[in-house]
């Protein structure tokens, strides 16, 4: 599996929405008393990607008391947590509650990890990988990739020539509640679909509640022609800048059957990016993409979200899902 992130996010806030609040509630325009401004800052560090504090640390293998698992999360230069050595060892973190994680920062010891996943779960027991990467050398390496999760594992799959892996420390950047930075409010409206027949009706596999759109399998026939950017489109007006930098998020639920699926997207005034290929509801079930706008925007700037099933129906691929769109400034 690929990580769907692009590149790592940085603040996440529309400050306008705040000034409409202060007018709604009858403050007059330009004027904010300190303790409006103390509760701006507030929630501008809450949605802020930030490090988190990691509870508790296990492994799959200590060399040594001195070298065990709690040492990758003690913050201190000199100590660190170093495995026996065997091909695969795997360090877990316990975040100990839900986190919106959006990067890692991982300090490497000469015994770097060559290959590795960057894992999630919900109970520790089961595991999905949301990041594949590799270390080149010792040091501090950022790895990005987004995750709803309270516990995270790193994976080494190829250790250098000392055999074993040892990490000095690691960070874990994100947010408790992303909820204050979503400028996605719904609801999503059908623009157009590209299906064979062209008399399908989309809306017998799609619906829309708000800002989630869900897929039903209905085992009825239908394909999709050809092109990047053909399926069924949905777009819905939302207030971007110019020179501003956003972050879409997709995040899978309620999936059963093969869930296998292509989304692609665009934003008023950014270059349009590659397709999330694919988000995997079970195993990968988020997927990140950020976008520069460049360009203006226009008066009525709009998203677009794009779902390509891969498959033909009635088959082995889509079945059932519903899928909840987050949109973030990162600066």
């Amino acid at each position: 599996m690929k990580n769907q992130t692009r590149r790592s996010g940085r603040a996440i806030f529309g400050v306008c929405a705040v000034a409409l609040v202060l007018v709604a509630c009858g403050a007059e325009p330009g004027a904010v008393d300190s303790s409006t401004a103390d509760a701006v800052s507030e929630e501008l560090s809450a949605c802020t990607p930030q490090i988190q504090p990691v509870v508790l640390a296990t492994a799959s293998s200590q060399q040594a008391a001195a070298f065990a698992p709690k040492y990758a999360i003690d913050g201190v230069a000199s100590t660190r947590w170093s495995s026996d050595k065997a091909a695969t060892q795997s360090l877990v973190l316990d975040l100990g509650k839900v986190v919106n994680v959006s990067s890692l920062n991982i300090n490497w010891q000469t015994a770097y990890s060559k290959s590795f996943l960057v894992q999630r779960s919900d109970d520790g027991l089961t595991w999905g990988t949301f990041i594949i990467s590799g270390a080149s050398k010792a040091g501090v390496q950022s790895v990005s990739g987004v995750a709803s999760t309270r516990y995270l594992r790193i994976q080494s799959q190829e250790a250098t020539s000392w055999g074993n892996v040892s990490i000095i420390d690691v960070q874990v950047l994100g947010t408790v509640d992303s909820a204050c930075s979503n400028l996605l409010k719904g609801p999503w409206a059908f623009a157009s679909e590209d299906f064979e027949p062209p008399s399908f009706d989309a809306s017998t596999v799609y619906s829309v509640t708000g800002n989630n759109i869900a897929f039903t399998y209905t085992g009825k026939l239908f394909t999709i022609s050809g092109g990047p950017i053909s399926g069924i489109h949905f777009k819905q007006p939302v207030n971007v800048v110019r020179g501003g930098h956003y972050r879409l998020r997709l995040d899978i639920s309620n999936a059963s059957g093969a869930s296998a699926t292509i989304w692609w997207a665009a934003l008023s005034g950014a270059a349009s990016p590659a397709d999330f290929t694919p988000i995997d509801a079970f195993n990968n079930p988020s997927g990140a993409i950020d976008f520069d706008v460049s360009a203006a925007p226009g008066a009525a700037p709009v998203i677009e979200l794009v779902n390509k099933p891969i498959t033909v129906f009635p088959g082995a691929g889509v079945q059932d899902f519903t899928v909840k769109a987050t949109l973030t400034k990162t600066n």
